[in-house]
């Protein structure tokens, strides 16, 4: 048993202390951006919109009849005078939704039926919505200016539409925050959603673009130039979007970058009530489907994204490609170290109720052991800095104790994730497996 902790120990303490000094490397250069290339910009000034050509917004929607409507509603509230025009993806066969879309009427929505029963896939959806943009663009006489990702549930900031037109003039790819909204119901569940998020757009994408590593899109919040989705759509034979992938927003983002496409993340403030412009939603606030939309990224990213995707010859890329891929083993580290630990206090325990001495303390694992303590408290450190400095103090103190709810999901996805993608080896059947949503009540309109 002495024999089976320590392998287990030293396993778990080499995997985190390698994981660790992975997270420190990109804690070292974002603190290095934060002090020496950040500058202080003025907050952004939408400026009034000058009729140039529109950016279309796709929306696709399965079964989004409790959120689609009100979402509808704020955004064209959010979004008036601006170049834009909405288009709503939706299906024959799910009349509550299209219902909800058809009472949110305004001149700038574009209702696109999918000639298919639905469910297909999300890809499948938005390249339906592709070609009713290209249908709208010959009815209408305009040219769209860019494509436009947005979910059933977003809250939409209303400098959104102007930032783009404003950044589309140097990139092909703009990509603003995530920002989870806070639920006072699931402060640990849906409140990992801020920690995560708050440390990926506010750390990794930062990194990600000060090194020049291509930049993944979050599917919604983000822009693609018409020039870029008119080359995408010619490589896949009028379907730019990939409909038998489960993360299509993120291949496509690592796509362009590799094809040389320019990318961008950007953080601005608005200049009118200086709030973050992003894109602000609820996320799951029950642990079932925390889970299981874990389990969704970690195929379509971990698993299916290294076998479609594979590497990429640059550095910065081949390393940001692996810190995608490292949630799996992720996973298993944290499922040895919890066996790990109980091992070990079944073992004292043993020992106290027969007298037996236990082994000194293994001095390579005492080494180890203190350096990932001290990586454990200074990624604590981290994350809370990113949670404050988008949502307080308060919620900076709660992401340290919720690293344990985190590592649980992870846990629990992974699982899952192996299950699943083993089902699609033998299968190669994807399915668009959705959560349900909902959307804020102070944004109703």
């Amino acid at each position: 048993m002495d024999w089976l902790l320590r392998e287990l120990l030293l396993f778990a303490g080499c995997g985190f202390l390698l994981i660790g000094l992975d997270d420190l490397m990109v804690d070292l250069i974002w603190l290095w951006h934060l002090a020496f290339r950040s500058r202080a910009k003025a907050a952004f000034v939408a400026p009034p919109a000058d009729g140039r050509n529109p950016v279309a917004v796709f929306v696709p929607a399965w079964q989004e009849e409790a959120v689609i409507a009100a979402m509808l509603r704020h955004a064209t509230t959010a979004w008036a005078g601006q170049d834009y025009i909405l288009f709503v993806g939706c299906y024959p066969n799910d009349s509550q939704t299209l219902a909800a879309i058809d009472s949110a009427r305004h001149p700038n929505i574009r209702r696109v039926i999918n000639p298919q029963c639905g469910p297909t896939t999300k890809g499948d959806c938005l390249n339906i919505l592709w070609h009713g943009l290209k249908r709208e663009e010959w009815l209408s006489r305009v040219k769209f200016r860019a494509v436009v990702l947005h979910d059933a549930e977003d809250v939409a900031h209303p400098d959104e539409i102007a930032l783009y037109h404003h950044y589309l003039d140097r990139f092909d790819v703009v990509q603003i925050p995530v920002i989870p909204l806070q639920d006072k119901a699931s402060r640990w569940v849906g409140g990992h959603y801020i920690d995560e998020f708050g440390e990926s757009h506010t750390r990794d994408l930062v990194v990600r673009h000060a090194i020049g590593a291509g930049l993944p899109m979050a599917g919604v919040g983000c822009a693609i130039s018409r020039r870029a989705m008119d080359h995408v759509s010619r490589l896949g034979q009028d379907h730019p979007f990939d409909a038998d992938s489960l993360t299509e927003d993120y291949e496509l983002g690592l796509r362009l970058g590799a094809m040389g496409y320019s990318a961008t993340f950007v953080r601005a403030c608005s200049a009118a009530d200086d709030s973050l412009i992003g894109v602000r939603a609820y996320f799951p606030s029950k642990l079932p489907d925390a889970i299981r939309q874990k389990i969704r990224w970690s195929v379509g990213i971990a698993l299916l994204g290294w076998k479609r995707m594979g590497w990429h010859w640059r550095l910065q890329d081949m390393w940001m490609r692996l810190r995608d891929r490292r949630t799996i083993l992720s996973a298993i580290l944290i499922f040895a170290a919890y066996v790990a630990l109980i091992g070990v206090l079944i073992r004292s325990a043993l020992a106290l109720w027969t007298g037996e001495f236990l082994p000194p303390v293994d001095q390579t694992l005492a080494i180890i052991g203190l350096a990932n303590f001290t990586l454990l408290f200074w990624r604590a450190f981290i994350r809370a800095l990113c949670v404050w400095r988008g949502y307080g103090i308060r919620e900076a103190l709660r992401s340290m104790p919720r690293i344990l709810v985190s590592s649980f999901i992870a846990v629990a996805a992974a699982r899952g994730a192996v299950s699943r993608y083993i089902h699609y080896l033998r299968t190669a059947h994807i399915s668009w497996e959705k959560t349900s949503h909902s959307f804020p009540q102070d944004h109703i309109r």
